[in-house]
C-alpha cells in the first residue's frame, strides 16, 4: 500500500505543476498582457529606431574588418594590448573594434575568432566578454547630455575602457592565448550577400530581445518602489538603467551608471547569446568577467564622482 502511494506521489506532483503552468499562461493574457503591451511597443520603437540603425552597418564593417583587417600587424598597439590583457595579437581586432562598434560587436567578433581556431574556448569567452562594450556615440551622444557633470562622457568611457583592461589584466591565464597558428588558417573572403543576409537576419533577433527586456524592466520599475529598481534596472536592460541613473548626480547613481554600462545586463548577454551559442561557447564564462568588468567600473565611477 506505501509502495503504490509512492509511485503515485510523483505523478501526482507532475499533473499539479502541469496545471500550475496551464493556469499562469490562460491567466497571461487576462492580467499581464495588456500592462506589458504599451512597454513592449515602446522597445519595439527604440529597437527599430534606435538599435538597428546603429547595430546593422556596424555588423556588416566588423565582418569586413575580419577578413581584411589585421590588427596584429600594429605592433605598437598590439604589443601592450597582449601584455597587459594576455591575449594573442589576433584579439585585438574584436576589442578595439568592439570598444568603438558598440554591443553585441565584440562578442561577435569574439566568436568568430574562436571558430578559426585563433584562440582557445576558455580565452575566446573571455574575450567576449571583454570586447563588448557599449559604443562612444552612446556614451559620449546619450549619457554624456543627461548627466549634468563636465566631461561626463569622457570620464564614463574612460571608467568603462579601464575597467575592460583590468579585470583582463587580473583574469589573465599565461600559456592559454592561442589554440593554432594563424599561418595555418585559409585566407577567407568578403561575402556581401551572405553577411547583409546574416546581419540582418541576427539584427531582428536583437531587436526581439530589446524589446522583451525593455518591456519586462519597465513594467516592473512601475510597479515596484524606487529603490528596488536600483536591483533591476542594472541588470536586466542596459539603455532602460542608463536612462534611470543618468538623471541623478549623487555618487550612488553614478557609480550604479558605471555598473551598468560595464555589465550590459541581461539584454546584452542575450544578444551576445546568439553569436557565442552557435561556436559552442558558454554563457557563464561570459557573465562571470561581465560582472567583474561591472564591479570594477563601480569603484572607478564612485572615485570620479568624489573629484568633480
Amino acid at each position: 500500500m506505501n509502495t503504490k502511494l509512492n509511485t503515485d506521489r510523483p505523478s501526482i506532483i507532475r499533473s499539479l505543476w502541469t496545471m500550475l503552468l496551464l493556469s499562469a499562461t490562460v491567466a497571461f493574457p487576462i492580467l499581464v498582457s495588456g500592462r506589458l503591451s504599451p512597454y513592449f511597443y515602446r522597445g519595439m520603437l527604440y529597437s527599430a529606431g534606435v538599435l538597428l540603425p546603429s547595430t546593422l552597418p556596424f555588423m556588416i564593417v566588423s565582418e569586413a574588418y575580419s577578413v581584411y583587417g589585421h590588427p596584429e600587424r600594429i605592433e605598437w598597439l598590439c604589443k601592450p594590448f597582449s601584455l597587459i590583457t594576455g591575449f594573442c595579437g589576433e584579439c585585438f581586432g574584436p576589442f578595439a573594434v568592439g570598444c568603438v562598434a558598440g554591443f553585441p560587436i565584440g562578442a561577435k567578433m569574439s566568436a568568430e575568432t574562436y571558430a578559426r581556431g585563433l584562440v582557445s574556448k576558455g580565452e575566446a569567452e573571455r574575450l567576449s566578454a571583454l570586447s563588448n562594450q557599449p559604443s562612444p556615440a552612446f556614451v559620449f551622444g546619450v549619457l554624456g547630455a543627461a548627466v549634468n557633470i563636465p566631461q561626463a562622457g569622457v570620464k564614463l568611457y574612460s571608467a568603462i575602457v579601464a575597467s575592460s583592461l583590468i579585470t583582463a589584466l587580473i583574469t589573465r591565464k599565461r600559456g592559454d592565448n592561442t589554440s593554432s597558428s594563424p599561418e595555418c588558417l585559409e585566407e577567407r573572403a568578403f561575402d556581401l550577400v551572405g553577411t547583409v543576409r546574416g546581419c540582418a537576419i541576427s539584427s531582428v533577433y536583437l531587436c526581439a530581445f530589446v524589446s522583451l527586456f525593455y518591456a519586462l524592466t519597465h513594467l516592473l520599475g512601475d510597479q515596484l518602489p524606487r529603490e528596488a529598481c536600483y536591483f533591476i534596472y542594472p541588470f536586466f536592460e542596459v539603455c532602460s538603467g542608463c536612462q534611470f541613473f543618468a538623471g541623478a548626480s549623487d555618487p550612488l547613481s553614478l557609480a550604479m551608471l558605471g555598473f551598468t554600462l560595464g555589465f550590459g545586463g541581461l539584454s546584452v548577454g542575450m544578444q551576445s547569446a546568439l553569436f557565442l551559442r552557435d561556436k559552442g561557447l558558454s554563457l557563464y564564462g561570459y557573465f562571470k568577467y561581465k560582472l567583474i568588468q561591472g564591479t570594477i567600473c563601480f569603484v572607478i565611477c564612485l572615485l570620479l564622482s568624489q573629484t568633480v
